[in-house]
């Protein structure tokens, strides 16, 4: 409820927030421009009454230079007085117009008078209605009593027009207050009317509207949204990293310009329409709607179900994608297997066993699982793969467990196995070198220098599975730290 006299809220808090924002809006910021005007009236007065030697303009200097001091401690200490501070500017301001010097001619005051009323009336509307009533009434009356003592035959007609206009101005003031307060009124209401909707979603969606005056959005509110949008440079951010996913090269904001531009030459109420969008190289799908008004709002939703629905069938592509390229370079490997045995006219089963096992063992690596291995049982199975070769275990082999990643080993050691051109191969652990942090593995054979280059082409995919690897003329040594393996004897 507002008085209808002096225009103030009857709530006392919501006068107190109606004029912290016209302290923010429009008080502090009209005070920084008078300073900044009287600033440079000081500059130019200053400079001229040092040319001119003049005593009034520097008097004349040393006052605006004051006001000038006065406002910034006001702006700086007290903004609450800014109301105030503008209501004497207005009196301060009539100063120079009651000076008589008949020096200066008539054009002069004629200039001056004009300037002092438009200055005075941007001062004015920035205030109260109570402020505008008694400054507009004591100005005219200064003004008019003034007139009346240096022109004693005067027209009562212009006495009454200036009463007249006086009530004019005052209307028109009471009016503009009037209109501001009830806007403000209204701005509350479509605040509260947000945060009602945004209570109402249950989807994560954001809402915002378009500045039509500005060629912006504003945020209104988000709620559960898949980015944060609780700023403007927030929401911003949004739109212009959303890029359409039939049109890649089209963010969001510059669509939803285009969609706003069309939705006003329709004359439409509202659009409604469903959009998928890529951000941070995801596939999103949303829901925009856009509201008439002024300043349209603009509604982008997403709907939970379809959201996990396209995460779930993206994760399903991208690991359809990698088995379909695991199990092409399988049977690829499988048909130059089959291709050799043809040309040769051998059997090679056993080669396409130890290049399934091999795949096999890949797959389970990527698992990244730690076990319990028993070196025992690891050369035991590849005796299986390897039934040509001769494998002799040393005694302090036997029962070697450690903890570690166990495909990992046998991809190593089949690696090996296969560069070794010897019908037998010993194995031992090397007791020198092994300790809690890593033991060392020797495996001895015939190797020549050409299968050594090849074996470390082959294990540059497991260099991360064991610390050290070199080759001797008598053994290939395998080093394997606590990085990779934590080691541990048994006895």
């Amino acid at each position: 409820m507002i008085n209808r006299y002096t225009l103030q809220f009857k709530d006392s808090k919501l006068e107190e927030k109606y004029q912290e924002i016209q302290l923010r809006e429009k008080r502090k910021p009209l005070v920084k421009k008078i300073i900044y005007l009287t600033f440079l009236v000081v500059l130019v007065k200053g400079t001229f009454s040092i040319i001119t030697q003049s005593l009034d303009e520097i008097y004349g200097t040393i006052g605006y230079f004051v006001s000038d001091l006065c406002l910034i401690a006001i702006l700086m200490i007290k903004p609450q007085c800014c109301r105030y501070a503008l209501m004497l500017v207005t009196y301060l301001m009539m100063i120079p117009y009651l000076r008589v010097d008949d020096s200066k001619n008539q054009f002069h005051y004629q200039l001056a008078s004009a300037l002092i009323v438009g200055f005075q009336f941007v001062i004015i509307t920035s205030g109260e209605f109570i402020d505008a009533l008694v400054q507009v009434l004591s100005i005219f009356s200064i003004y008019l009593a003034y007139f009346i003592i240096y022109q004693p035959n005067f027209s009562q007609a212009f006495v009454l027009s200036a009463f007249l206009i006086c009530f004019l101005l005052l209307f028109s003031l009471y009016q503009n207050v009037a209109a501001e307060r009830s806007k403000f009124q209204l701005t509350l209401l479509n605040e509260q009317w947000d945060k009602i909707l945004l209570s109402m979603v249950t989807e994560p969606c954001v809402i915002f509207n378009f500045d039509q005056l500005r060629h912006t959005f504003i945020v209104k509110g988000s709620f559960s949204f898949i980015v944060n949008c609780d700023t403007n440079e927030d929401l911003k951010n949004f739109l212009r990293k959303s890029k359409l996913t039939f049109h890649k090269k089209i963010n969001l904001e510059n669509f939803l310009f285009k969609q706003i531009d069309k939705f006003d030459k329709q004359n439409d109420n509202i659009i409604n329409q469903s959009l998928i969008i890529e951000l941070n190289q995801k596939a999103q799908e949303i829901t925009y709607s856009i509201f008439s008004g002024t300043n349209p709002i603009i509604l982008i939703k997403i709907d939970q179900c379809k959201c996990s629905r396209i995460v779930g069938e993206q994760q399903n592509l991208k690991i359809e994608q990698q088995f379909q390229f695991k199990y092409r370079v399988l049977l690829k490997s499988i048909y130059q297997q089959f291709k050799r045995i043809l040309i040769h006219k051998t059997s090679n089963l056993k080669g396409l066993f130890k290049l399934i096992i091999y795949h096999y063992l890949q797959e389970k690596l990527e698992q990244k699982q730690i076990k319990q291995v028993n070196l025992s049982k690891v050369f035991s199975n590849l005796k299986l793969l390897y039934s040509q070769k001769q494998i002799i275990l040393s005694k302090n082999l036997l029962d070697f467990t450690f903890l570690g990643y166990k495909e990992a080993l046998f991809l190593i050691l089949i690696e090996i196995f296969e560069c070794n051109i010897s019908n037998q191969i010993y194995i031992q652990i090397n007791n020198d070198n092994c300790n809690e942090t890593q033991f060392e593995m020797l495996i001895f054979g015939i190797y020549n220098e050409k299968s050594y280059k090849i074996l470390r082409q082959r294990l540059v995919k497991l260099e991360d599975y064991f610390n050290n690897l070199y080759l001797t003329q008598q053994y290939i040594a395998l080093v394997i730290t606590h990085s990779t393996f934590i080691g541990k004897r048994r006895g």
